[in-house]
């Protein structure tokens, strides 16, 4: 209970969660869950997790986004332009950009192989996952834009957060300095839209 007399409460809803509801709730979307926590309530997120699936890998793959990231081939919005690598061949490696203290977190996986992992079957032959995390004010921010997105630009808009977080260059002589100068990589460009 809060000093004010009023009651709080944290809800949070992991994949499984997220499943649970979708097959509660078929005739509700996740905007009227948004907009019921957000609008209705004047509930305040904590986190959102908005992640793009590549299911096939046919127009730019996992390794050639590995391969710019170590050339240094790419721009971000993150303060720290160092990236992290975890993991391992056999049980999928995952890209990492900020912090689980930030505002703001962008993680590229082979989710494929970590389903495997986990020893769940998965019809696919591919699946890489782009995940971007927000925190706080961010995560507010973001919820209210996919409200007001939610009937025209919407997949754009998606889009839009990760080419901000993350973008990838053609292949260039740029230094450091000057990386942002180069084109954005066609490849990336045509997954983006």
């Amino acid at each position: 209970e809060l000093k004010i007399g009023h009651k709080s409460c944290s809800i949070e809803l992991s994949g499984q969660g997220c499943r649970e509801f979708e097959g509660l709730a078929k005739d509700r979307t996740w905007l009227d869950l948004l907009e019921f926590f957000i609008v209705k309530l004047n509930a305040s997120p904590t986190r959102i997790d908005i992640a793009i699936d590549d299911y096939d890998g046919n127009i730019i793959t996992f390794e050639e986004v590995k391969r710019k990231l170590d050339l240094s081939h790419f721009t971000t919005s993150f303060q720290d332009k160092d990236f992290i690598m975890h993991g391992s061949n056999k049980k999928g490696i995952s890209i990492q950009f900020g912090s689980h203290s930030s505002t703001q977190m962008l993680v590229i996986y082979e989710k494929l192989k970590e389903q495997i992992t986990k020893g769940l079957d998965c019809l696919q032959v591919y699946w890489i996952r782009y995940e971007m995390r927000y925190r706080h004010e961010k995560a507010f921010n973001v919820c209210m834009n996919i409200i007001n997105h939610a009937n025209s630009g919407f997949k754009e808009y998606v889009f839009g957060l990760l080419y901000s977080m993350l973008d990838i260059k053609a292949d260039n002589n740029y230094g450091e300095d000057n990386i942002h100068k180069a084109k954005t990589d066609e490849q990336w460009q045509a997954f983006l839209d």
